[in-house]
């Protein structure tokens, strides 16, 4: 029996801050699929998005496939503090009331989330501890205190939990570095994503050649640089467009829609906003020609973790234009399936123009990408991630 066939059969619980469709959610979708005996998902809301449209904790259990009981939490507004705490206590409550005997593996998405499998552990609940690592960011606060116990609870997580997976090595690494010490059973748990790239629907002369943007839309992603070179790309390709799918907090999107009036683009830029079905998602990145990456060279969370649109690109049969930001970077460049620039106007309209003004380079670049993707479907990183785990006598009923 294979290490997914055995967690399939047990209880699992997965716990995660909410914004928009992840790995925590991914891994949901593939437990269920593969026939998860029983599956507890516990959703809280990510705080680090003012405008996040998910304003309540919730729970939903599921057996066998099917949904047998939902719960929300209030969503009565508190300081951070204070609604950190609840998010305790609810995970905590809902797992020790809802789910009736043991949880086999417990997936904690984030340190809090990994430090509630740890306590649920130490009193019987809970068998096996999971600490999945998505954002982490040594020096994410300014606050020296505040950051301190972000890397204190971050430490005890990986101490404590049976395993961590971790989006990349440098997170491993940096942990390491900052602790003095080696942590056990640290393994690297990519971020993944659907290949969907035969699915491609190649016109012999397209009336539009779309750029996608997908993902959260920040100062630090870059989305200013491909705007500023859409003039000059309009002129050579009439048909270009570029297309964001993703969240912009309101003051920084009217500050977009004023650069693309200015620079006379505003026709053809489209701000889709969130789209929650990642299915949609990927629909719509089917139908565009590239993706584009163009992360500022002093964006941090990047040079830690695993970029997710990046792989949701490959997936989608999508070249990838990218900073040289990354450990992605170099295998793009490696395998053709993009064009990897510094963060510069000239270098991106070049590289944009070199891709999509040359059908046949486009095409191959294509299919390199749809074949890298394949490296990185859910199911291999999740049968990986199983893999890890010890499945002996600690699953034993």
């Amino acid at each position: 029996m294979s290490e997914t066939q055995q967690v399939c059969s047990k209880t699992v619980a997965i716990c995660c801050h909410d914004v928009v469709p992840g790995p925590p959610h991914f891994l949901r979708d593939y437990l269920l699929q593969t026939g998860c005996q029983q599956l507890l998902f516990i959703s809280h809301v990510n705080r680090a998005v003012p405008s996040n449209p998910i304003r309540a904790s919730s729970c939903t259990l599921y057996q066998k496939g099917s949904t047998v009981q939902k719960r929300t939490g209030s969503s009565r507004p508190m300081s951070d503090l204070l609604q950190y705490g609840f998010d305790v206590l609810r995970t905590l409550w809902w797992t020790l009331v809802i789910v009736k005997g043991p949880i086999d593996l417990f997936v904690g998405a984030g340190n809090l989330n990994a430090f509630c499998g740890v306590l649920l552990k130490r009193v019987g609940k809970v068998r096996q501890v999971a600490y999945y690592v998505i954002d982490y960011i040594p020096d994410r606060y300014p606050n020296r205190l505040k950051n301190w116990l972000y890397n204190y609870l971050e430490k005890l997580a990986a101490r404590h939990s049976d395993v961590t997976w971790n989006y990349s090595q440098v997170m491993i690494d940096r942990r390491e570095q900052r602790w003095g010490k080696i942590f056990r059973n640290q393994i690297v748990t990519p971020h993944g994503a659907t290949p969907r790239y035969q699915d491609k629907v190649w016109e012999e002369k397209p009336e539009y050649l779309d750029i996608a943007y997908f993902g959260f839309v920040h100062r630090e992603q870059g989305c200013e640089l491909v705007l500023a070179c859409l003039p000059a790309l309009r002129a050579v390709l009439p048909g270009v467009r570029f297309r964001l799918v993703g969240h912009c907090e309101p003051d920084y999107l009217e500050e977009l829609h004023a650069k693309s009036r200015n620079l006379g683009v505003a026709d053809i830029v489209t701000f889709l906003g969130m789209v929650p079905d990642h299915k949609e998602v990927e629909k719509a990145l089917l139908h565009c020609a590239v993706g584009v990456a163009t992360y500022r060279d002093t964006h941090g969370f990047i040079r830690n973790t695993d970029p997710g649109k990046v792989k949701t690109y490959l997936a989608c049969g999508l070249p990838v234009i990218m900073t040289d930001v990354g450990t992605m970077a170099k295998l793009i460049k490696e395998t053709d399936a993009g064009v990897i620039i510094p963060y510069d106007k000239q270098a991106c309209e070049e590289a944009l123009l070199k891709v999509l003004n040359d059908p046949q380079r486009l095409r191959r670049m294509s299919e390199n990408a749809g074949r890298l993707s394949e490296r990185y479907s859910w199911t291999a990183i999740f049968q990986t991630a199983f893999a890890s785990l010890n499945l002996g006598k600690d699953w034993e009923l």
